[in-house]
């Protein structure tokens, strides 16, 4: 019983990791398709995009409480388990995540109207584990040092998920450029679960008197999916290939994400993910204890675990059920704050929070992000993740042709292997079609969401005519429109007004179009040159009226 023990602890140093890397990726921003996994209104400049399989997006994180050194002790050259050493580096309370998200096929279109769309297929593995450090000890050296003292266990809980998303994603930009939305709504298909339920209660207090403990529970259930599916040896491959592809485990997630333009060199984002659950119905099969309340004397263990101590208890059942049961998701709060001192240089503050059983792991990152040429954006990031002490994190997309190459770390400094705690990187190949010369999406943009103004009400509002010459507007600036400048070349004449100006760049108060009667046509000046005019004589001077 001892060696399960050891085999429970060492099943945490295995799965100790965490979903939170990526910090100096995010700072980013949107330079790739892969952004919108962090905010949904991110997406990057260009036309059309193609996450390639598998190669898109290659993630590894893990983030651990203690190191191989920590848990291995080496004395006269023999190795052996140094418990006690491990149990010293946990926290009160500990949290442990380990998400991997496998990227089978991501698509990105940008819309004439600038509209973001994108569908993407991912296969995402989501461990999360709670856990205070008085269960473990109580596990190990049992209760003699607990005397007075109350442990609860309903701070332990579990959520294991294997499960393929399938999406739908929009982002878009208002059309003064101050505000980004963006939304992913998911299918989810449930492959495995295990997971513990929210309701879990369970208490273990120790009397002064002989060691006692008193013990009592309810709904201690281990409820689990899929498990069956590929231990049974009654299964055949093609049975495991078709759950893979299609069964009734079905939910739904989905993603928000903003950003706002403060000021014109200020903003804030702000996403939340994986808001969603998973309806678990094929392969189901809970293990439960019935609800139980117990003194046990004498659990002094000297020396030995209270695994080694507890007898088998006759009215302590384990209990086989196949309800159908719901798990949730582990949501995940992202904020940032970006200052731009200077163009082409960002500074950004960032707060990543998961949500795990009601508990919230936080991770901050500040960092500087820098375009350092159209196809080449590039960030460096002061992270401090959860367990861990400070370190530095660098980024990078760069661009030749239509090719996108990704990398980025969250950790440069330590890692050295037996006192290594946690690593990051991450780093993908995209395709990026349509990208103008200065990294932005090529072409005009049409205006989706109009504003109120005369600009947007009279006809032909992308024709003036200015001097008898019709001109084209470029863009739009509040009330401003942009068209090309009109310089000035040798006059031919005072009179001779379409001749005299060509084009070169100017602006245009837009709100005056009505009164201009912008798009209207104009009948020709009767001295002007054009062979329309019959006439072809010079006009003559209005006469005046004297004032009697």
């Amino acid at each position: 019983m001892k060696r399960f023990g050891l085999g429970l602890l060492l099943l945490f140093f295995i799965v100790s990791a965490s979903g939170q890397g990526g910090t100096s990726f995010y700072h980013l921003g949107g330079a790739t398709l892969q952004s919108t996994t962090y905010n949904a209104s991110y997406f990057p400049n260009g036309t059309f995009f193609i996450g390639l399989p598998v190669i898109s997006g290659v993630n590894v994180y893990f983030n651990n409480q203690f190191s191989y050194n920590d848990i291995i002790a080496v004395q006269d050259g023999i190795k052996s388990f140094d418990i006690d050493n491990l149990l010293s580096t946990l926290d009160i309370n500990n949290g442990v995540s380990a998400h991997t998200n496998i990227n089978l096929l991501q698509l990105g279109y940008r819309t004439p109207y600038g509209i973001g769309l994108s569908f993407f297929i991912n296969e995402k593995i989501a461990t999360d584990f709670i856990y205070s450090d008085e269960i473990l000890n109580l596990l190990w050296k049992g209760n003699g040092g607990l005397i007075g003292k109350e442990i609860n266990f309903s701070a332990l809980g579990a959520n294991i998920n294997y499960f393929r998303e399938i999406g739908l994603g929009m982002a878009f930009e208002t059309t003064d450029k101050r505000l980004k939305l963006g939304a992913r709504i998911k299918y989810l298909q449930g492959i495995v679960n295990m997971n513990t339920p929210d309701n879990l209660k369970a208490v273990a207090s120790t009397y002064d008197e002989y060691y006692q403990l008193d013990v009592n529970w309810q709904n201690l259930k281990f409820q689990t999916a899929g498990l069956s599916q590929f231990k049974d040896e009654s299964t055949n491959s093609e049975d495991v290939v078709n759950y893979l592809l299609s069964n009734d485990n079905i939910g739904f997630g989905l993603d928000l994400g903003l950003e706002y333009r403060i000021k014109p060199n200020q903003s804030i984002s702000l996403a939340i993910n994986d808001l969603g659950f998973i309806g678990w119905k094929e392969n189901v099969q809970t293990y439960g204890l019935n609800d139980t309340s117990f003194i046990y004397n004498g659990v002094d263990l000297q020396g030995e675990s209270i695994i080694d101590s507890l007898p088998t208890f006759s009215d302590v059942k384990l209990d086989t059920t196949y309800e159908q049961y719901t798990s949730l998701l582990p949501s995940n709060l992202i904020g940032s704050f970006t200052y731009t001192p200077f163009d082409g240089t960002d500074v950004i503050a960032t707060l990543n929070t998961r949500i795990i059983k009601s508990h919230f792991n936080t991770a901050f990152g500040l960092g500087i992000r820098k375009k350092i040429s159209p196809n080449l954006l590039a960030s460096a990031t002061i992270t401090k993740l959860p367990q861990q002490f400070v370190n530095l994190g660098v980024s990078f997309a760069a661009s030749t042709g239509p090719v996108q190459f990704y990398a980025g770390t969250d950790k440069i400094f330590g890692y050295s292997v037996p006192n290594m705690k946690w690593a990051s990187f991450q780093f993908g190949i995209n395709l990026a079609f349509g990208r103008g010369e200065n990294g932005d999406s090529k072409g005009e943009q049409k205006r989706f969401f109009k504003k109120d103004g005369v600009q947007n009400q009279a006809k032909g509002v992308g024709t003036y005519s200015l001097h008898g010459t019709k001109i084209k507007s470029k863009r739009y600036e509040s009330i401003y429109t942009i068209v090309p400048i009109q310089k000035k070349q040798e006059r031919a004449g005072i009179f001779d007004g379409k001749n005299r100006f060509r084009r070169a760049a100017a602006m245009i108060n837009s709100n005056s179009s009505r009164a201009n009667k912008v798009g209207k046509k104009f009948k020709n000046v009767p001295n002007s040159p054009n062979p329309s005019n019959k006439k072809g004589k010079p006009s003559k001077p209005a006469k005046l009226k004297r004032k009697r």
